[in-house]
């Protein structure tokens, strides 16, 4: 993918796709292409189909074709956007439609592509995605939990954003800097604690802290195993 390939893959990797296109050989090709990249791919052959899936599924990005039955594309993107505004959309079309394109600007796409998706259209795609979920800085803990880094902040699906306090944010953080590795109390401690020497029972404050973060969110993917620590297993 050129120059930073390897960070652009590694942020798409993390995410999901669905690819809404009525062509079916059309579909089969852009799917096989951008499933090496997406952790996940959905496929629709029309616009109800399409809105079937993202309500069923946490999608992160829409690529949909502007021609499609029943609903087309605009349409399917102005429903996305008024359920979930963070979901990046691209729309296909076959000519430069303008009165669409102008449309389609007021609804907050990322970008509108003129087919055939050709190799380079699709690279220079893909960055562009990546670019702007490193921008918004948020990384997604499973399919119906994403953090934002900037707002220190859980986003889940269908909710408001739920703020995190300091102690919070210093657990999940570091949760997320090592990933399905378990960390030790000592090593939290160090982390949580680090200006606040006075507490005597460090332990029952990381019980308390891990079980508040699982009632804001009861499926944050907080693992416990003795002797070895916590992990956030993604």
């Amino acid at each position: 993918m050129g120059g930073g390939g390897g960070l652009m893959i590694e942020i798409l990797k993390q995410h999901t796709l669905l690819i809404a296109e009525d062509e079916a050989d059309t579909l089969a090709e852009i799917t096989q292409y951008f499933g090496q990249y997406f952790r996940l791919v959905f496929q629709a052959k029309n616009g109800k189909q399409a809105l079937e899936v993202f309500e069923k599924e946490q999608i992160d990005v829409a690529l949909l074709d502007i021609s499609m039955p029943h609903i087309n594309g605009l349409e399917v993107a102005k429903v996305i956007k008024k359920i979930n505004k963070n979901t990046q959309i691209v729309i296909l079309s076959a000519h430069n439609e303008s009165p669409f394109l102008l449309k389609a600007i007021d609804i907050g796409l990322l970008t509108y592509v003129v087919k055939p998706l050709n190799r380079q259209k699709a690279k220079d795609l893909l960055i562009k995605m990546a670019q702007n979920f490193k921008q918004n800085h948020q990384i997604f803990i499973n399919s119906s939990i994403a953090y934002n880094y900037d707002d220190k902040a859980l986003i889940l699906q269908g909710k408001d954003p739920i703020n995190l306090s300091k102690n919070e944010v210093l657990l999940l953080e570091a949760m997320l800097t090592n990933k399905n590795q378990f960390l030790s109390v000592d090593k939290i401690i160090d982390i949580v604690y680090l200006d606040d020497k006075s507490r005597l029972n460090y332990t029952g404050c990381i019980k308390t802290l891990i079980s508040t973060l699982k009632h804001k969110s009861p499926d944050l993917p907080i693992h416990n195993k003795y002797g070895l620590g916590y992990m956030l297993k993604i």
